[in-house]
Parts: structure tokens; C-alpha cells; sequence
């Protein structure tokens, strides 16, 4: 689970036609790419399961690299890792390479904030804050420094970004303009998040002023 404990689920009907509806538009573009992934080994007497992916992922589509990178973060139970692996996936998402770090944190947020059309300040507030604290703990892992952060503080700001990132890739995932599958294309995907913000800057601006004119 999101907040690294193993949870048996159980799916509800309309969950489950959700599952069907995804998997028939993700299995094609996975699938062209999963080829060399090897099957995985299991070994009942020292009870352990081996399964070695030696393969250049960098190669691949960034929204390959973005359903990669949540499968990781679904996968293990570090938090740490588990919140590395979902920043990953919103950096491939948004397009955000050759950013510097700094620029990074809040880019993620203000992109997320205006692809989920979140419009209220102190939710907006909410967002930026949880961002903040997941590119700490992110660092903090990266660079092998101690995470001062308490398990739950941990805990809560894993589940919000998993949430955040799960509704990301579903408005993502069915908007077809957005194409990943060259570099050409990702570039255009980058402008297209990039004008969501300076639009959305454009509107905060005018608001801005409008507020001074009438108080």
C-alpha cells in the first residue's frame, strides 16, 4: 500500500471494469517494450524470489519510464524509495528533464496543482507543503543523509503523493495528445505542461491586480 504496509484489497465491480478499462489501453504500449524482461525465479527451499532486469530503461518513453517507476514505488515498502519512485514518475509525466533540482520541487507542485485544477488557496497550500516534504525525504535518502522526519510525517505525505500521482496518470493517460513515444514529442509535452503554468500564472496575476484596483 501507499503507506507501505501489505493490505490484502478486495475490488468492487465498478473498480474492477476500471481495472479492465486500463489494462486494455496500457497492455499495448507495455507490452512493446516488456520483451526482454526476464521471467522471475522462485526458489521454495531458501524461500526467496529472484528476477534480474539488467536493461537500459533510460531508452525507453518517458511515459514508459513513469509506469516503471509507480510499479517500483508499488513494489517495495521503504517509504523513502517508494516516495523517490513516484517523484521519478511525475519528473517523466511532466517532461522535467534537464531541470536543475532546485527548479525541480516546485514545478512538480505547481504542475500538479493546475493539471488536478486544484483552485482553493489552503489546498493549494496543502500540495506545496506535501511536495516539500517529499523532495526532503527524497534527498535525504539520495544522498544518504539521516531522515529526521517521523514515520508518520513519512507515512502521510507518501499516501498523498500517491494519490496525487495515480489521478495525474489516469488525466494523462486519456489525454492523446500527449505523446511521449520520441523526443520530439516530448518535447511538446513539456511545452504543454509549461503553458498549463504560465497560464494559470497569467490568471493569478490578473486576479492579483484586480483585488488591488477594488480594495
Amino acid at each position: 500500500m501507499a503507506n507501505g504496509h501489505p493490505q490484502n484489497i478486495a475490488l468492487t465491480k465498478t473498480e474492477n471494469q476500471q481495472v479492465n478499462f486500463y489494462y486494455k489501453m496500457l497492455y499495448p504500449i507495455m507490452s512493446k517494450v516488456g520483451g526482454n524482461i526476464p521471467n522471475p525465479e522462485y526458489n521454495s527451499e531458501y524461500s526467496f524470489i529472484r528476477n534480474y532486469d539488467v536493461t537500459d530503461r533510460s531508452k525507453e518513453s518517458s511515459f514508459i519510464r513513469a509506469i516503471r517507476s509507480v510499479q517500483n514505488a508499488r513494489r517495495t515498502c521503504q517509504l523513502p524509495v517508494k516516495i523517490d519512485f513516484y517523484m521519478q514518475a511525475l519528473q517523466c509525466l511532466f517532461a522535467l528533464e534537464g531541470n536543475r533540482s532546485t527548479q525541480i520541487e516546485k514545478m512538480l507542485a505547481s504542475t500538479a496543482i493546475n493539471i488536478l485544477k486544484i483552485s482553493g488557496e489552503n489546498e493549494k497550500d496543502v500540495v506545496k507543503q506535501n511536495f516539500k516534504l517529499a523532495f526532503r525525504i527524497r534527498s535525504k535518502h539520495t544522498h544518504g543523509n539521516k531522515i529526521t522526519y517521523s514515520d508518520n510525517e513519512i507515512s502521510a505525505v507518501s499516501v498523498k503523493i500517491d494519490e496525487y500521482v495515480r489521478e495525474i496518470i489516469k488525466i494523462v493517460f486519456e489525454n492523446k495528445a500527449l505523446d511521449y513515444s520520441s523526443k520530439n514529442e516530448a518535447k511538446k509535452v513539456a511545452k504543454y505542461f509549461s503553458n498549463i503554468n504560465k497560464k494559470q500564472l497569467t490568471q493569478s496575476k490578473k486576479m492579483f491586480y484586480l483585488l488591488r484596483f477594488f480594495l
